[in-house]
């Protein structure tokens, strides 16, 4: 299960809570499901970032990519493809950005849990 943030104080709050419930319930335990997380329309350089960051790294939960605040996903929508299939050179970071999520993704489960190699770390500005 991917859970994507926003970077704002509302959804930090929401996603803290409803990653809670599905931990404490037991059927995502029960069922070995697995739980990922994604920072969805971000914009790295804010103060917003930083602490949607800093949640989800202290989330012990995979913190697998970041995807940014761009135009670039409304002119999919609008020529009705995906982000990949758009054919510019602007689209490398989003490409980039989506690796980690794609590989992710295709692991499969062993033991109720994959590796993951994010696109970044932690200690990267």
């Amino acid at each position: 299960m991917l859970i994507p943030v926003l970077p704002s104080p509302i959804d930090i709050h929401a996603t803290a809570h409803f990653i809670k419930a599905l931990l404490t319930t037991g059927r995502a335990r029960q069922k070995m499901i697995r739980l990922a997380v994604v920072a969805n329309r971000v914009r790295k350089n804010t103060l917003m970032y930083h602490s949607l960051e800093r949640f989800l790294f202290g989330l012990n939960i995979p913190f697998i990519s970041s995807l940014r605040d761009t135009q670039l996903y409304a002119k999919a929508i609008e020529l009705g493809v995906g982000v990949q299939e758009i054919p510019t050179s602007r689209n490398k970071v989003d490409k980039e950005q989506w690796a980690p999520i794609i590989r992710w993704l295709d692991t499969p489960v062993v033991d109720g849990s994959a590796p993951v190699t994010p696109l970044f770390n932690r200690y990267e500005q």
